[in-house]
């Protein structure tokens, strides 16, 4: 039986794998699974020449995304706290004191501690993480835990209870952009007992080709419908100003979809009017964008005709 279990999905960058595991302290109570995501073979290669204890390296095939990694080593862990990282980030030194905080912690469902972040090549500190309103030091947080409730909406920045885990059937999406929302949301939704640990425990790293920032057609559509989903169940769930907030996130992805595909954006637009009962949407801003885009396709049509016969 270990007390904890950290769970690393990994795809294709082992170097930072490493320094990731590096950051992680040997304890004989602590087991470390990651799970490879189909990775090329000159990864494999590197990952399996990588050896600590208590270090268990699971390879898949099916090439689903960190979701599904994170699902398998769900399945895998043993700990009775689950910590979630990714495999291009680092725990700080104060980890350690937060493990020994949680070996000590026999009620709380969910504990939360501090992040930084810091640049991934030059390891200089920076305020991305002020990006996602990560405020766990905050005072009111301190005073009451459980307002930090749908505040840090990722799988990082905290340890969880696997019981809670297993006795709510909670699980990642297993998509490839924005599968630890819905899985997120639900902790924080089910738990009845918080703690915060005001001490700096994980660094989240800024790298400019990572997945969070590669943005194409299916980054966009995919992040819209899990925030639509996520929404509609928090909504029937009995929140319902988190659900407001997840609605009106996605149409922000909705219109970034205008980026990549204008017919799709146009489908989009019309079922999230749909779906809210937006008829603003539906009614001032769809025909607004159409009449502003034939407009501006007509006038530069024109011009350049013009240009053209001269």
């Amino acid at each position: 039986m270990f007390n904890y279990s950290i769970i690393i999905p990994h795809k294709n960058i082992p170097s930072l794998l490493r320094r990731c595991l590096d950051s992680i302290p040997e304890r004989d109570d602590l087991e470390i699974i990651v799970v490879d995501d189909n990775s090329d073979e000159k990864s494999i290669k590197n990952l399996k020449g990588i050896h600590r204890n208590s270090l268990q390296i699971i390879y898949t095939k099916e090439g689903k995304g960190a979701g599904f990694a994170r699902n398998i080593g769900l399945k895998q862990a043993r700990g009775i706290w689950v910590i979630f990282s990714d495999a291009d980030d680092v725990f700080e030194p104060g980890i350690e004191a937060i493990l020994n905080l949680l070996f000590e912690d026999s009620e709380s469902d969910i504990v939360n501690f501090d992040v930084t972040s810091r640049n991934s090549d030059t390891n200089e500190s920076n305020n991305e993480i002020e990006k996602i309103n990560y405020h766990c030091t905050d005072d009111k947080y301190q005073k009451d835990p459980m307002s930090f409730k749908f505040i840090n909406l990722v799988p990082w920045g905290k340890a969880i209870r696997r019981d809670f885990i297993l006795q709510h059937h909670l699980k990642f999406e297993e998509v490839k952009h924005g599968n630890d929302l819905l899985f997120a949301s639900l902790c924080d939704f089910y738990c009845q007992n918080r703690r915060i640990i005001p001490i700096i425990g994980y660094c989240w790293m800024y790298r400019k080709n990572s997945l969070w920032r590669q943005k194409n057609l299916e980054w966009a559509e995919t992040r819209y419908n899990v925030l639509v989903k996520t929404g509609k169940l928090m909504k029937k769930l009995g929140e319902p100003e988190f659900a407001q907030r997840l609605i009106n996130e996605a149409w922000f992805f909705c219109r970034l979809i205008k980026d990549y595909s204008y017919t799709k954006y146009l489908y989009t637009a019309f079922k999230y009017g749909t779906i809210t009962q937006n008829y603003r949407i539906l009614f001032i801003d769809i025909p607004y964008f159409l009449f502003k885009d034939i407009f501006k396709y007509l006038f530069f049509y024109k011009k350049a005709s013009l240009q053209v016969k001269q």
